[in-house]
Parts: C-alpha cells; structure tokens; sequence
C-alpha cells in the first residue's frame, strides 16, 4: 500500500572518496569516475541503485544519424574541477564541447548542461545518458504511460530479466521485407499507397463456386481497400476482384495446393466480411478434400497477440470461425501455439488448411528467421496443401519470441519526465526540472525557456535493466544549447519524488483555482455524456438527461466529423438551424445542464478544405525537418498538422473560441487532442525553434483556460495547468466495449507477472482535474468498467442517443451512472490520491484499493467472487466508503442472491438516510436503510 510521508532532509557535503568526485548528504553519496564522468554510483550507504552504463554521463544523437557519448572522449579530452557544493566536467572533442556542472542538493544532485556542437546539428542529448542496475535486485521500476494508453506502471524484476523462449512472455516484430513473397511468387505484389481508398469489390465467374449466393450478393454489394493485391499474373484464382487487382485470389506457386491471400489492409469497416468469405472457401476445400488431409490448423501462438498487422480481425475471431468450418467439415480444428508447432504441420501431410491470422507478421522459429516458415509454407502448397494470409504484405516482418522486454513512450505523450526506482540497494528518482514560461507565447521572443520534448524508455538486454530519457532538442552547429535540468534524487519514496517533479516543473495549479464555486458544485456532480442526435432529437429529450449532465457532441460540426476543421460553425446542414442550436443551449443551461461540444484546434483537414484553410494556403502547416508539410490521417479523413505559432492558427482559434463564448456560450471548452498529441519537428518559419511545436500547443491552452474552463482527450503532465477535465489514459488497461482495432491490452503485451498498474497520473494530477475515459470511443457501459473506474478514481461517463432516452434501459443504467456520480465521484473529484495497490496475476486482474480524497474504494477487477474482510464481493464487485456514505455490489450472507449481488448506495445526512438499491443495477428503488447495511 501507497502512503504519504514526510521527506528528511539532508545536509549536503562535497567530498573525492571512493576512486572518484562524490556529492553527498545525510544518506546518500552520489560517485562520479574522474576518467570521463560517468556516475559510477549512486547509494544509501550499500550497494549501487543505478550507475552510468555504456554511455557515461551523457549521449548525443545528431542529425546525420551518427552518436557520440561522454564514454568516447579521448585521453585528455576531460577535465573536471571541484566548485562549492559542485563538480564541473568539460569534455572537449572533435565532434562537440559539452559541460556539466552537478550539484549537490538536499535531496540528491541537480545537473545542468551545456552543449555547443561543431559541424552537425544535434537532435538528441541524454544527462544522464543510459542507466544501468541489476534486474535482480528491483523491487519496482515505475514509469508513466502514453497517456492515451494508461495512468502508469511499476515494473517488476521479471520484467527486465531474459524471457523465456518456448513459452514466451510476448513476440515482437523484426521487419524482414519483401523477400519472403518474393521466394514464393517469383516477384513483388502491386504496393499502391497505403492510405488508398476503398473500392467497390465484385466476385468473379469462378468465385461464384466457391461463395454461396447470400455471400456472393453481400460481396458485390460490399467495399474494401484493396492496397497490396498480388500481380494479375500471380494469381490463378480470383475469387473476388476490384479495380486495384485482386481482394481475394490464390496462387498454385508450381504445385498442387493454393497459397490464398486477401490483397490489402483490413480495417474495422471490412472487418466482419473476410471471416465469411475464408470459411465459406475452406467449406468448399472440404468437400474435395483429399485423402489424408484431416487437420485445419490455426496459428495462434503461445501470449501471442490479439490481432495482426494491417487487420482487424483478431485471432479469437479467426478461431470462431475455423472451428465452425471444421465442424462443419468433420475435420479436425489444431491451435498451432509455436513457430515449430506450425512449421511441423506444414511437414506432415494431414493438414487442409493452415491459417496465419496475423496479416503482416509471420512466426519466426527461435533458432531461425521468417524464411524458415516461408519455405514451409512453400512446401505445403506444392504438396496440395491450403495457406491463408489475411492481410497487408505477407512476410514481411518476422513475429519472434521476445528475449528482452521494454517499455517505452516519446514525452509527450508519456504523462511524465519521470523515472524511479526502488531495489534492494535503496530508492532513486531521476527527472526534469523546468518551468515553462508564466505567460502564452513568450518562447516568440525568448526561446531560453521553451518546453523541451523527449524520448523514453526502459527495459532489459544482455548487460541487464535500463532506462534512457533523452531530451528532443535542435542545436546548430557553433550555437551553445542550455538543456533543462536534471535532478537525481535519492532515497525517497516515489510520492516524494513525484511531489518534488511537480514543485520544480511548477504543476500546481487545482481544480478549484480553474473555475467557480458554483460551475466545481455542479461540475463534480455531472455524468458526461455524449449525446447524439439531430438538434431536434436533442432538444426533445432534455428533460429525461439527470441534471447537471455534462453534454457533449460532435454531431454539429459544420462539414461532419474531422471535415473542414478549424472550421467548426455554422452548424451543419441536416443537424438543425442556428435558431435551433441556440434553443437547445438555452434550454439545457436552463435546465441546469453543463454544455461542452466538441471541438478540434490541433489539425487542419483536407478533402474537403474549410474556409479558413481554402483562404489561408500551406503556410501555417507544421513543415518537417525536410521541409514538406506532415499528413495525418484518421480513418477515412486526412487532413495536415498546424504550426500553433502561425498567426492565421491563432487568429482562427480565438475566431472559434469567440464563437463558443459569446454565439453560443459553452461552459466547458473540449478541445480534442490537445492532450493527447505528440511533438513534431516544426521548421515553419513561424516557430521559434523546430523543437517549439508543443511549446505553441501548451501556449494555445494556456491562453484558452483564462477564458474558459478546458476539457481534452488523454492529457500529459503540462496541460494539467490549463485542463479541468483529462479523457483517456485507459485505452490499454480497462477492458470496455468497442474502441480502435488498434489497441492491444497491456496483459497481452506484457505478461501480468511482471507489472502492476501505478497511478503516476493520479498522484500528478487527480487534485487538479477530474479523470475519465475517452470521451468519444470509451464509456462506463457495464458492472466491470463501473468497477474499474470506481478504482481509478475515475468519473462516470456514458454514449447514448436522445431518442434512446425514450426507453427504460438506457435511463436507468444513466440514472444509476448519475447516483455514483453524485454519491461517490463527486465527493473525490479534485482531490488527491493518498493510497493505492493494485494486485493481478496471469489470470485476473486482479483487485484496486485506493483512497481518493476521504473515499476509500475495493474493486474486484475479476469475474470471480473475492472476500474483503468479513464482506463477500461478487465478480466485478465493489466497496466504496467516505464519512456519510456507502456504495457497494455485494453478496448478502447465507443468502441466495443473483451472481452480480445486489448494488445499493447510502447517503445519511442531516440525521436522515436515503437508500438507492439496484439489483440488477437496470432499476431504481428507493428503500428504508436495511439491517444488513
């Protein structure tokens, strides 16, 4: 358990024991190597935390590509000087002359740096450069998460050990290339572009026999990209076709069998339809199949992943399927869980059909590459065998074993510049200290102070744990660059060295400094929910939202989702009238609603263009280190990223920030992907320096927040000044409905004995903003995300249309989201995290306890019934208690209940009692207080 201490202060001293320079205070002694200034170690009076591994004290990445590091500095290129409380070290090189100066501080020590390159450009630079301790002796190594993925991990030993091979913890990709389909088709597939659109799809003659009539009507009817077919003469049988080549198609490849192959990427629209097409095809195999054949196999490997490269469709789904078709069929359905597993089928003659469900990836043996495979899957089609590929270009990375893990984020969108580490050695932090500058847009004039963005990563390899943390910056040659400091602390707990990263970054100011009495009251107790529907629909229902609803939409926007931005008014033709849209923000801030649309600052989007952008050109576009603008692309929608310090980028956001504070006055701003974006190389003349781009972005909030309280997807530590509100940080980590093919649950990705949720988020920032999920794409729908947000601190949120609020189901279950809100949400919203545990294993995930301001709050993350003291939980139960109040899902004593419990919530003020009772939590009753309570 998580708690708070006091930190002890050290008297500091300087002293040159132990072969080398050495900062010390009260406990702790930090050691530096007088031959090139490498920590060699950093103790609590034992062992070594961590020290400086191959790289010494600092590493440089240039432009061209090429490094240098401290460790490389020739005889006579390092000379180092004692000062007060100091040591100063000069390495003077062919390449660059860098100085720092460390010094001592009451906590640890405190670098500072210097770094004037000669001929090259200088992208990265490392202080310290990597950081080595034995995985052995870690107790837990905590780090921030992408904030769209999750709050923050801490790391176990098995974490950063070597992996084991034959049950692997986990697989990685290794590209390899086209090679592999070139051995078996003679020659490369047609790579058209990989945004391309999707085209219409039609079945061919020969198709026909192969997909029933119902399929073959679907088909024709259906659209798919079509991006990497194979070559018309690669293919001896089209099933399918399109205008960009063939979507379904099959190759002999000079024998017998067929080596099957869907021609393009699958995305979440196509999902559902090569599934049907595949099995119908391996149906048809089946009834011609030859003597002997009586296995359909299934790669589906050993902690493999979910899904694949360039397809939606998972694996699971994949299974459904063939073990459907194999049924079917009277053969024989086989799970291949190892490379060698699927390699040895291919061998052995008895199988129909092999299936690798990973699109671009193919297993690679332990002892092998991915040739290895494609030369047996070469094998097994001249000798009458059936190979699917499903997606993207086949072969072209390898999927092996993972020997090594590690973990790793740019920052932003890391939530932190954070690392510490807790052993057997000691406790040690290692962060940034840098204030940005106190008002908007001032990096225009003085560029000394603008944010420096970064890179980091932890993990193991052969010569043990490590962690780096570059900083991102841009140094011209003859220029002299002032990196942030760096302060090494040493002996404190991680509270402590978040409480201290927060103090010296000056990420402090609260929630209730960012809005009224009267808008906080109402804020905390609102549920968001995005409500969709015509301007009419959404006016027709008002009445039936909880009141305060924090209303949120997107359905207004003047050329649709992601169209047209920055334009975002006037609203769109078929939604309703200006006239319209104003009733409705009357009527719901009479009714005592919270209005929050949508809005998007961060990108400009083409085809079509907005006004603003047909009028204004390329030239506020972010233009790369190359010079050429950068595309983005979401789903079906392309568009360019912005240089935030452009005029026309600023003129345009006051124009919409005007418009939603005077047309049609919102009460919260939500600005997507403010939060959520990472940095970018900007060479637009308009920025200060090409590393600003998230400086002008931080500028751009910061202006926003003095006129209205913000609201953003995910969030990363520096906007926790300007937002009241972070949407995300869970995308990996709790298991909701729906969300981007593109997620992949971090139990999959690392094994759930080798790390445990942390709330490094939490502790930043749970007093400052409230948290919940993703406000688009990830809601509060059932009793184990109600569960998992209870844990998280988390607020209550839910999707529903306004003619949907016409039926019982969904009002009940937002009454009941309301009532959590209200009772348990509300009374943590602002407040800080004061303890948290989070225990899983390799089959549950586990249980949260955590205290959020005076809520103290059990949630049994698993489906399986858990005890918390003399009190019985039921799968996804959970406990939530503060002066005055009790929620919980539990299972009564002796007797027989539901499997979910029954779900009642106590509120007892003012010396009376009001009882809410749900069971299942789809009705509402109201009750006298039950002995049992």
């Amino acid at each position: 358990m998580m708690r708070l201490f006091v930190m002890l202060m050290a008297t500091v001293t300087a002293s040159a024991q132990g072969g080398g320079p050495t900062l010390k205070g009260d406990g702790f002694r930090v050691a530096f190597s007088d031959a090139d200034g490498a920590i060699t170690s950093v103790t609590e009076g034992g062992e070594s935390i961590w020290q400086s591994g191959e790289q010494g004290l600092w590493h440089i990445k240039f432009e061209d590509g090429s490094t240098i590091s401290a460790a490389d500095v020739a005889e006579g290129g390092f000379t180092i000087s004692d000062a007060e409380g100091a040591h100063v070290m000069e390495w003077r090189m062919d390449e660059v002359t860098v100085q720092v100066t460390a010094t001592a501080r009451e906590d640890g020590v405190a670098l500072t740096s210097e770094v004037t390159p000669k001929d090259k450009v200088v992208l990265d630079f490392a202080l310290p450069g990597r950081l080595r301790f034995e995985p052995g002796t870690v107790e837990r190594f905590i780090c921030p998460a992408n904030g769209n993925m999750s709050v923050g991990t801490a790391f176990n030993a098995k974490f950063f050990g070597m992996q084991p091979q034959e049950n692997p913890a986990a697989w990685r990709q290794e590209i390899s290339g086209p090679a592999g389909y070139e051995a078996l088709f003679g020659g490369r597939l047609d790579q058209r572009e990989n945004d391309d659109p999707a085209t219409t799809l039609r079945v061919t003659e020969e198709g026909r026999e192969w997909l029933g009539a119902g399929l073959v009507e679907r088909v024709n009817t259906a659209q798919a990209v079509v991006n990497r077919p194979c070559t018309r003469g690669q293919a001896d049988l089209t099933v399918v076709d399109s205008d960009n080549g063939p979507w379904i198609s099959a190759s002999h490849i000079g024998g017998e069998g067929y080596l099957w192959r869907i021609g393009g990427s699958i995305g979440d629209r196509e999902a559902r339809l090569p599934p049907e097409v595949i099995r119908s095809i391996i149906a048809r195999l089946t009834t011609d199949a030859p003597e002997g054949r009586t296995k359909i196999g299934l790669i589906a490997l050993n902690q493999g992943p979910s899904g694949g490269g360039w397809t939606a469709v998972t694996v699971d789904e994949w299974r459904r399927q063939l073990q459907h078709a194999a049924r079917a069929g009277g053969k024989e359905f086989v799970a291949l869980t190892t490379p060698s597993e699927t390699i040895a089928a291919a061998e052995a003659g008895d199988y129909l059909a092999i299936l690798n469900p990973y699109g671009e990836w193919a297993p690679a043996p332990v002892d092998g590459d991915v040739m290895d495979t494609v030369s047996a899957a070469g094998s097994y089609v001249r000798a009458g065998g059936s190979w699917f590929e499903v997606g993207g270009y086949p072969f072209f990375y390898a999927l092996r074993p993972v020997r090594y893990m590690n973990h790793g984020s740019l920052y932003p969108a890391a939530f932190a510049d954070f690392f510490h580490l807790d052993g057997a050695a000691g406790s040690s932090s290692v962060y940034r200290a840098q204030r940005l500058n106190p008002e908007p847009w001032a990096g225009a004039e003085d560029t000394s102070n603008i944010f420096v963005p970064g890179r980091l990563e932890c993990g193991g390899d052969e010569e043990g744990g490590y962690c780096d943390r570059p900083f991102a910056t841009y140094v011209q040659p003859g220029t002299t660059w002032r990196a942030p400091e760096v302060r090494m602390t040493v002996g404190n707990n991680v509270v402590e060295g978040l409480e201290s990263y927060a103090a010296a970054n000056g990420i402090e100011r609260r929630l209730d400094q960012k809005m009224s009495p009267e808008m906080l009251d109402k804020f905390k107790n609102s549920v968001l929910v995005y409500y969709a529907g015509a301007c009419a629909e959404k006016l027709a229902n008002l009445d039936k939202l909880p009141v305060p609803t924090q209303v949120h939409y997107a359905d207004y926007l003047k050329g649709g989702f992601d169209k047209e931005y920055p334009d975002h008014l006037p609203v769109r033709e078929g939604f309703g009238t200006p006239e319209e849209f104003g009733e409705f923000y009357d009527r719901a801030r009479a009714l005592g609603h919270i209005m929050m649309p949508y809005t998007n600052p961060t990108w400009w989007c083409d085809h079509p263009k907005g006004p603003t952008f047909e009028r204004e050109g390329t030239a506020p576009l972010l233009k790369q280190l190359s010079g050429e603008p950068y595309r983005e692309r979401y789903s079906t929608n392309d568009g360019w990223t912005i240089c935030f310090w452009h005029p026309a980028v600023q003129a345009i956001n006051r124009e919409t920030r005007r418009q939603f504070t005077e047309d049609f006055p919102v009460d919260i701003l939500f600005q997507d992907q403010v939060g959520a974006r990472s940095w970018r190389y900007d060479t637009n003349p308009a920025s200060p320096t090409p590393y600003a781009y998230i400086d002008g972005l931080l500028s751009q909030a910061a202006e926003d927040s003095q006129v209205r309280p913000l609201s953003t997807e995910a969030g990363w530590d520096r906007v926790i000044n300007y937002e009241s509100q972070l949407c995300g940080l869970s995308w990996t980590i709790v298991p909701t409905e729906g969300g981007p093919s593109w997620r992949t649950p971090m139990r999959e990705t690392y094994p759930a004995d080798t790390w445990e949720i942390f709330p490094l988020a939490q502790i930043l920032a749970h007093d400052k903003t409230a948290m919940l999920y993703h406000d688009l794409g990830q809601f509060v729908t059932n009793r184990e995300v109600v569960s998992w947000t209870l844990g998280l601190g988390f607020c209550m949120s839910f999707r529903v249309s306004a003619t949907a609020l016409e039926k019982d189901p969904p009002r009940e279950w937002l009454r009941y989201l309301d009532r959590l809100q209200k009772s348990v949400c509300g009374r943590h919203v602002g407040e800080p995290v004061t303890a948290f545990e989070h225990r899983q294993s390799a089959e549950s995930p586990g249980v949260m306890r955590a205290t959020y301001g005076d809520v103290e709050i059990v949630a049994n993350l698993s489906p399986e019934p858990m005890s918390d003291g003399e009190r019985r939980l039921p799968g996804f139960g959970y406990i939530a208690e503060a002066p005055g109040m009790i929620a919980a899902n539990l299972l009564a004593r002796g007797k027989k209940v539901r499997p979910e419990g029954v779900t009642y919530i106590a509120e007892m003020g003012d010396g009376a009692v009001d009882v809410w009772v749900y069971s299942p939590p789809t009705s509402k009753v109201y009750i006298e207080l039950p002995d049992a309570i």
